[in-house]
């Protein structure tokens, strides 16, 4: 069996997306029939309605990552059927019973709205196609209109979008699913929930049949650890004046212990701070292919502040002469100055409002 890999998905990868088959179904809540889903048989997209999808498919891998907690169940077992030619599953059946199947789970008042089916194809590595489920329900809105008609017993969807409405609609996105059905990742799923992320709502983890991959200590840790090693290998000119390994551990920590949740983009402009826009560029390219690799880019969890060890806490120098200096958090707070020298040497000076001699 090919190992699976760790990370998360790449950009090269998401650039490669490809749909290869679409279709949504209309939930109408004041429908009494069909648990309130309206069943079509074929959707019109022009060019630019195709690249608004793409998009959500892309947003979609910031989804926290998931594995299925009884593969013969459900969901999965459905999308089994459909990779297996023995099944005879066509995708317009499949679209209708994973449809049918998440109205049935909703719990409570359930919205009007779009719920999109599609599969997807991508290049992984060497002319190795991977493929991926995408599920998305979307919220009903002014501006994304969309009608059916009766032809030959098909109902036929056409989307009416007012000028320039699809690309401001990434907001309308409630819940999505980016689900693995060529097992090329250690995750299953990569889920999101507007409603009560960084988690999932209850109705939502039973439609999926879903548990977290790692844990929110796992990841806390996890991430911290990660930007330690990195700051240690980054080369020296990806570093501002006065800035080391000290300065960009530092800051990691400031972030996992002054925030609730973890968000990838934050986390990294908290770290990295530049005047030089090419020297930024660089340090945070390097640190989001780092995160990427450890498969924490993307992910939204709540952070935990206590699972980051003492030792992981501590940012450390130690002198040629013997002095060792350490400290938690950001320099700057610790009023530490570290500065180099043309000569090679450095000065480090510390103030403070007290000093205790033990």
């Amino acid at each position: 069996m090919t190992q699976q890999i760790e990370s998360s998905i790449s950009d090269g990868q998401k650039n490669s997306f490809r749909i290869t088959d679409f279709i949504f179904h209309i939930i109408d809540v004041e429908r009494q029939e069909n648990e309130g889903v309206v069943y079509l048989d074929e959707i019109v997209l022009n060019e630019r309605q195709k690249e608004f999808f793409l998009e959500r498919i892309k947003d979609a891998t910031s989804g926290t990552q998931y594995l299925f907690s009884t593969p013969q169940v459900s969901l999965k077992r459905i999308i089994t059927d459909l990779e297996d030619p023995e099944h005879e599953l066509t995708f317009d059946q499949f679209s209708q019973n994973v449809t049918a199947d998440f109205a049935k789970h909703h719990s409570g008042n359930m919205s009007s709205g779009i719920f999109v089916v599609c599969k997807i194809d991508y290049n992984v590595s060497n002319g190795k196609i991977g493929k991926f489920v995408f599920l998305v329900k979307m919220d009903k809105q002014s501006s994304f209109k969309y009608s059916f008609i009766e032809r030959d017993g098909r109902r036929i969807a056409v989307i009416e979008e007012n000028e320039n409405s699809l690309g401001e609609k990434k907001d309308t996105i409630q819940k999505s699913a980016l689900i693995d059905v060529s097992s090329q990742y250690a995750w299953h799923v990569l889920a999101y929930d507007r409603t009560k992320k960084p988690d999932l709502s209850d109705y939502f983890r039973e439609f999926l049949n879903v548990e977290p991959r790692l844990t929110n200590t796992t990841l806390t840790q996890k991430t911290h650890r990660a930007v330690r090693r990195w700051a240690k290998t980054l080369p020296l000119e990806f570093l501002a004046d006065g800035e080391d390994a000290n300065t960009l551990s530092g800051r990691s920590l400031n972030y996992l212990l002054d925030n609730i949740t973890f968000d990838t983009d934050r986390f990294i402009e908290t770290v990295i701070r530049d005047s030089d826009p090419e020297r930024r560029q660089r340090a945070t390219a390097s640190l989001r292919n780092t995160l990427i690799e450890e498969g924490i880019a993307g992910q939204s969890f709540t952070i935990m502040p206590k699972a980051i060890t003492l030792k992981d806490r501590k940012q450390v120098y130690l002198t040629e002469e013997g002095v060792t200096i350490y400290y938690e958090g950001p320099a700057d707070a610790a009023n530490i100055e570290v500065k180099s020298l043309e000569d090679g040497s450095s000065t480090i000076t510390i103030k403070t409002s007290k000093l205790t001699i033990r």
